[in-house]
């Protein structure tokens, strides 16, 4: 009789290996199906706007108002007592009390320099000063009760002071004119060295010397 053969063991687990399944094949032309991903939707949040400003209307200043400048005006008298070499005539007019009579009106003022006054000052000298009554007639000498432009001055021909007397337009060369009172000669002929400055208030005529009248003859 023969032995019963022992039945052959079986491999252990661990050892054991399991048999790999094929691998399908991909069909041509068709991709792979891919699994789908779980989806969680993000919550909706408002977007924040800030409340709108109250509406403010723009300042706009008021516009400056514009005053255009008053042109520059000067008296006569004003003109006189500035200044060019016409000091002492400003003196003498303010002696006589006469400031206020050339700041108004319409006239034309033949002014002696400074030079006609000590020139005068010096051919008198050892007479009498004069009087307040004559230092203004001397001056109105001077004055014409309306403005005269050098144009407006005739040639040969008497104008009326404002003291009542006569001068004489005296006219030598191309364009010089002379002013001439009754008192004057040769040595005191007023040559007009300045003409037509204009004033608010008249002309002025600015003269080589003092325009003598009759009664203050050289």
């Amino acid at each position: 009789a023969k032995p019963t053969p022992l039945p052959t063991p079986l491999p252990t687990p661990a050892t054991a290996k399991p048999t790999p399944l094929p691998t399908p094949f991909p069909t041509p032309g068709v991709v792979p199906y891919a699994q789908p991903q779980p989806y969680y939707p993000v919550p909706y949040v408002q977007p924040y706007y800030p409340p709108p400003l109250p509406y403010a209307q723009p300042y706009y200043p008021p516009p400056i108002p514009y005053y255009p400048p008053e042109p520059q005006c000067h008296t006569i008298a004003d003109i006189v007592c500035r200044g060019n070499e016409l000091e002492k005539l400003c003196e003498a007019v303010g002696r006589a009390g006469m400031l206020e009579r050339f700041r108004g009106g319409s006239k034309t003022l033949f002014a002696p320099t400074n030079d006609a006054f000590d020139f005068l000052l010096r051919l008198t000298e050892g007479r009498p000063d004069l009087t307040p009554d004559q230092l203004v007639n001397l001056l109105l000498f001077h004055e014409v009760p309306v403005a005269k432009t050098y144009q407006d001055l005739p040639c040969d021909e008497w104008i009326l002071m404002s003291n009542g007397e006569y001068s004489f337009v005296y006219c030598r060369g191309y364009d010089d004119k002379y002013q001439l009172g009754q008192g004057n000669n040769q040595l005191t002929e007023p040559k007009i060295i300045l003409k037509d400055v204009h004033a608010c208030n008249g002309v002025i005529h600015v003269i080589s010397h003092v325009m003598l009248p009759k009664w203050l003859a050289l």
